[in-house]
């Protein structure tokens, strides 16, 4: 009878370390999904925060690049305000040759015109034998004469000056074209 119940009691140990070993080994599983969550997550993370620090590092050499550039724009006393003054000295000129391209074209349509009534004068001139008439057209013929002349030496004024202002407008634009390559061979450093 001992032995049965010394059996009995063996086999209720048995079955209470089993049921223990059972419920360590789902204990051990569920800590083991859990290691593998933990370190998936961790490596997410570290992930993140390299993408991160090369996000950083992005901004903090374009922040670089542009204090380079402002640093290069401003040395020799010149500041922003002296670039936009330049830019609008660009604009005003620019309108400026406009004005003058038509003024231009007007003086020459003029001109024209003033050339077709001085030739009407040459052919009345020829028509009428008349001494009153011819006298009277050749000093047309000279009015109009000192006319044409006024006017070309007015035009040859303004083709000067709109050559010199195109030389200005051209050199500010190639100014402008430097300052910008410039601008972009720093930005790519």
């Amino acid at each position: 009878m001992e032995m049965k119940r010394n059996k009995k009691i063996m086999s209720d140990e048995i079955s209470g370390i089993k049921q223990n070993m059972n419920s360590t080994n789902t204990e051990f599983e569920r800590q083991k999904k859990a290691s593998i969550e933990a370190k998936v997550e961790g490596e997410k993370a570290a992930t993140q925060m390299q993408t991160l620090k090369a996000e950083r590092n992005r901004w903090k050499q374009k922040a670089d690049s542009l204090v380079k550039e402002m640093s290069r724009i401003c040395r020799g006393g010149r500041g922003i305000a002296d670039i936009e003054k330049l830019i609008q000295e660009h604009q005003n000129l620019t309108n400026e040759v406009t004005v003058l391209r038509s003024q231009k074209k007007k003086s020459e349509d003029e001109l024209e015109e003033s050339l077709v009534v001085h030739a009407r004068y040459a052919q009345a001139h020829e028509k009428v034998k008349a001494e009153g008439e011819a006298i009277r057209a050749v000093q047309k013929c000279d009015e109009l004469e000192r006319l044409v002349s006024h006017l070309t030496e007015y035009v040859d004024a303004k083709e000067t000056q709109l050559q010199s202002i195109q030389d200005v407008n051209r050199t500010l634009t190639e100014e402008l074209h430097l300052a910008h390559q410039k601008n972009r061979g720093d930005n790519d450093v």
